[in-house]
């Protein structure tokens, strides 16, 4: 071979593979998110995929390494939440829909028609033969009218009325939390307009859906047209001052959990054509109300256990085009822009792209196919009959009942109206129903048959006309499972039963395997009471295992939720216990402690040492009393002076008789504990103190709470990129550890602090896992033991026009009249006032701060004022809130005054004075009773504060007790 002939063949290769990338790269991408619900009340989101076994949808759940084989019979629904652009250049397609008498419809392209059959073409289903008399009506779509809206979405359209909690938006559905939770929007509803909507509900549904209401009435009177249960029922109603109108369109049970409508509206001539799912006529209103207004908005009400909008869609509509009812119709009847025509179709030649109609009265006519908007075609009475027999005799369609599923309504009312799990009691293993399903695709064809085995990478479902109708997984929209009830198996039944925990990923009911699985990415695999099989969780899942309610077990324990918030008599009996931050609990005695770490012993690990960072609590000795703090002493608790802003107390330190004491861990011997408070070395004895808590959590700084610590190189540290699992045992205790295996029931592994561990899969409440621990722990633990900042005051640099009204300045308080508050607070020189021991002597409180310009102003003032009057009976008391003393004597020498100056360092006296608004002025008569409380400065402040004051100076009483 010559040097040209190989360049040849090598740009040939070349050229090739470069072709095989192309292909590969752009094969279209089907895999949407869907959402599967469960009839157990569990859902997963993922993906769908095929199955070779029957009576299985194959379902692959995010967070899990290998898909699920879930019972078909155990399937409430699985729904498309989110497209990818190949979806949704699928489901863009202005094809004519095929509508056939059981409700079933197929999006295609007319190949042919003739008296025996219609040949489709369908872009996601291939070449369809439809017997005729099969065929009920041919729609085209381009004559549906523009989209108004559709949803629910949670964009602000939906607002509660009420709180907003009573509300959630779920993997795309609208659901009311509780009895009684209503909500509005206003979506737009045109004069005409064509409303396609979807309930469901669990239990016995009880709801209005009021349909065109006024926007400017959230009270949802008066409306169109309101669709509300009646006995069991679902009816239509028209309500016109006087006159009513109702219809009862299907009904509304625990077995019948789901309502699919498309309504017709026409706002101005009064009337409304309810049609089920398939688009077939159920009722008709007609009441017109002369001073009818456009309507735009719809208000749901729900009144039972619970409710979901599963869809709302609204359009517009030529208020001509609608379904036709069969016993209506005695020809073929075609609807075209300008006429309605009536008589027989012969056949579709597709060259022509025109329908031979026969009228009635036998003339011919060809149509452009173009120009059809509706065609009903007659039905024989034989043909309907064939379909009743074609059905299986256990399968009903959801708009159907027979007398088999009246039968079996109470069964079927219990399984759907359990907000329980299901449990073993429930267990039935009876024989396999026919897996009659109904699904959706993305071009809105809507088929129902018997669910089969795939057929290599497609989905197949057997239909009543005699075929077998394959299609991709990615292809569906929606799946609405069989009518039939579910419960779990009892195999199934005799595992210890619990729910899995994604979040919005997945919720499934279900057991933990006893044992893990080979070449695994983790050990812990969850097998679903709804599936046929288990699956390992990967390494990217987060979540939790629950097993109890956290708050129950806490509770029958008899411990109070760690860390402890407010200690009770419960914890009189409470044995030594180490908390660490990751969540870990432990049996142990303290050694020693240092600003370093602790040194401890205990039974349960080899470990003996711990960092500071580390420790959560340490708990030391029993409480021998009960206090109970209220959310106002907590708070105060909690909340620190604005000067110790760079420097806070660290540990929370709690007496075993209940005390409390702030301040930062020195060191912990047999004998005492060494804490600094406020600059000052205490020794406390240890058996006084029953618990030491570490303040992490601080509102001000992000780094106090800072999560897993970063390496060199940018990434999380090996421990926190791990799969984690932090096991909660029925004692409420806490283990953090990477689980190697699962062998028997036991879950081996290590942990980073205490080393090997062992915990029995019986014996947890709580199972939390992923890479996301140290946060989960957190919002579990709740901790209440949170710092926060003082509030700063409000500044008023000008009162001077505050006199409004007639009111005497400074009378406004609430204070005025009554007896001063008594405090005690230190001085800059360390010493002591206290306001009760002032009594004969006229006290002026002025609070300020040094960052407040207005109080800088105001002061001096005060002060000029007091000196004016030239009286020893006044003394001027400068509160300063929550600066150091260093600052607020620097301020004052920069002033060039010299009164008697507090702290006030948390800004306990500035609350009990009200003082949230700087500068505050407060008189105090000589009886110490408060005579003027001034807020702000200004121009006139002088003189009202001397007015105010004069009458003081030259009075003269005795003495009297202030009351606190």
């Amino acid at each position: 071979m010559n040097a040209n002939s190989l360049k040849s063949w090598v740009l040939l290769a070349g050229l090739c593979l470069l072709a095989c990338v192309h292909c590969l790269t752009c094969q279209p991408n089907y895999a949407g998110d869907y959402q599967l619900r469960l009839k157990d009340n569990g859902f997963g989101r993922g993906e769908v995929l095929t199955s070779p076994d029957p009576g299985i949808l194959r379902f692959h759940v995010d967070g899990f390494s290998q898909p699920f084989n879930f019972d078909l019979q155990a399937v409430r629904s699985l729904q498309l939440t989110s497209m990818t652009s190949d979806q949704q250049l699928a489901a863009a397609t202005d094809e004519l829909h095929f509508e056939l008498i059981d409700g079933q419809m197929i999006t295609g392209r007319l190949r042919s028609l003739n008296a025996e059959r219609a040949q489709v073409t369908s872009t996601l289903l291939g070449d369809i033969e439809i017997p005729r008399n099969w065929l009920a009506a041919i729609n085209n779509p381009s004559f549906v009218g523009p989209l108004v809206y559709r949803g629910p979405l949670d964009d602000g359209t939906w607002e509660p009325i009420g709180a907003e909690s009573e509300w959630n938006f779920q993997a795309g559905s609208l659901v009311a939390i509780r009895q009684g939770a209503k909500i509005h929007a206003d979506v737009g509803m045109p004069v005409k307009c064509h409303i396609h909507l979807i309930l469901s509900w669990r239990g016995l549904p009880d709801f209005q859906f009021l349909l065109g209401t006024d926007h400017s009435k959230k009270d949802g009177s008066p409306s169109v047209v309101t669709l509300e249960v009646w006995d069991k029922m679902v009816a239509m109603i028209r309500d016109i001052r006087e006159e009513a109108d109702v219809a009862m369109l299907s009904p509304a049970t625990s077995a019948d959990p789901r309502l699919e409508l498309n309504l017709y509206v026409n706002q101005t001539l009064g009337t409304i054509t309810a049609c089920d799912q398939y688009g077939r006529r159920l009722e008709s209103l007609d009441l017109i109300d002369s001073d009818q207004k456009t309507m735009s908005c719809v208000q749901l009400i729900n009144s039972g256990p619970t409710l979901s909008l599963d869809l709302f869609e609204v359009r517009e509509w030529d208020g001509k085009t609608i379904v036709q009812m069969q016993s209506e119709i005695a020809h073929d009847c075609v609807q075209t822009e300008n006429e309605t025509i009536h008589g027989r179709i012969e056949n579709y030649a597709d060259a022509e792209q025109s329908i031979l109609l026969v009228t009635v009265d036998g003339r011919e006519l060809t149509l452009p196919l173009n120009q059809l908007k509706r065609c009903d075609f007659l039905v024989q009475q034989t043909a309907l009959e064939q379909n009743e027999n074609s059905t299986p005799e256990t399968a009903t369609l959801p708009s159907e009942v027979n007398s088999a599923e009246q039968n079996s309504r109470s069964t079927l009312e219990s399984i759907f109206s359990a907000a329980e799990p299901t449990t073993p009691d429930s267990t039935n293993d009876a024989a396999p129903q026919p897996d009659v399903v109904e699904v959706v695709l993305l071009d809105t064809s809507r088929l129902r048959g018997i669910w089969q085995p795939g057929q290599g990478e497609e989905l197949a479902l057997s239909v009543p006309w005699g075929h077998t109708i394959t299609f991709r997984p990615g292809f569906v929209q929606a799946l609405i499972g069989t009518p039939a009830g579910w419960s779990m198996r009892s195999s199934s039944a005799k595992q210890r039963q619990g729910n899995i925990d994604m979040g919005s990923q997945a919720s499934l009911q279900g057991f933990a395997n006893q044992e893990s699985l080979p070449d695994s990415p983790t050990p812990l695999s969850w097998h679903p009471n709804a599936s046929l099989t288990e699956s390992p969780l990967s390494k990217s899942a987060v979540g939790a295992i629950i097993y109890r309610n956290h708050e129950e077990a806490v509770a029958n324990t008899g411990r109070t939720k760690r860390p402890v918030a407010r200690p009770s008599s419960n914890s009189t009996n409470q044995k030594p216990e180490i908390v660490f931050r990751e969540g870990d609990i432990i049996e142990g005695t303290v050694e020693a402690a240092d600003e370093s770490g602790i040194r401890f012993t205990s039974p349960q690990t080899s470990t003996t040492t711990a960092t500071t960072a580390q420790v959560d609590s340490l708990h030391l000795n029993p409480m021998r009393s009960s206090l109970e703090l209220s959310d106002q002493e907590m708070q105060r608790l909690l909340t620190i002076p604005r000067s110790m802003k760079l420097d806070p107390p660290t540990h929370l330190f709690i007496a075993t008789s209940g005390d409390y004491l702030r301040g930062r861990l020195v060191s912990i011997d047999q004998d005492k504990v060494v804490a600094e408070i406020k600059g000052e070395f205490a020794e406390i004895p240890r058996n006084m103190v029953s618990q030491i808590i570490w303040l992490y959590n601080r509102d001000w700084d992000n780094h106090s709470n800072a999560q897993p610590e970063i390496n060199e190189d940018g990434d999380k540290s090996i421990e926190a990129r791990q799969f984690r699992i932090h096991a909660i045992t029925s004692g409420n205790r806490g283990l953090t550890f990477v689980p190697n295996s699962i062998s028997q029931g036991r879950i081996v592994g290590q942990s980073q602090l205490l080393g090997d561990c062992t915990v029995e899969l019986n014996q947890l409440d709580r199972l939390l896992f992923g890479d996301q621990l140290s946060q989960q722990i957190r919002e579990l633990q709740n901790s209440p033991w949170n710092l926060t900042l003082a509030k700063l005051p409000k500044v008023y640099a000008d009162v001077s026009t505050s006199n409004e009204g007639g009111i005497t300045p400074g009378m406004e308080s609430a204070l005025v009249g009554k007896p001063a508050p008594d405090f005690g607070l230190d001085d800059l020189n360390g010493q002591r006032f206290v306001l009760g021991k002032q009594l004969g002597t006229v006290i002026v409180l002025d609070f300020w701060a040094s960052w407040c310009g207005p109080c800088m102003q105001t002061m001096p003032q005060v002060d000029r004022a007091i000196q004016e009057l030239n009286s020893n009976q006044i003394q001027l008391v400068a509160v300063n809130l929550q600066e150091s003393p260093q600052r607020a004597a620097g301020a004052l020498e920069r002033l060039g005054i010299n009164p008697t100056v507090l702290l006030d360092v948390d800004g306990e006296v500035g609350a009990r004075y009200g003082a949230t608004a700087i500068p505050q002025t407060v008189i105090i008569n000589r009886e110490g009773i408060v005579e003027r409380v001034f807020v702000g400065g200004g121009s006139r402040f002088v003189e009202q504060f001397s007015q105010a004051l004069q009458p003081l100076v030259s009075e003269s009483v005795e003495p009297a007790q202030i009351k606190d």
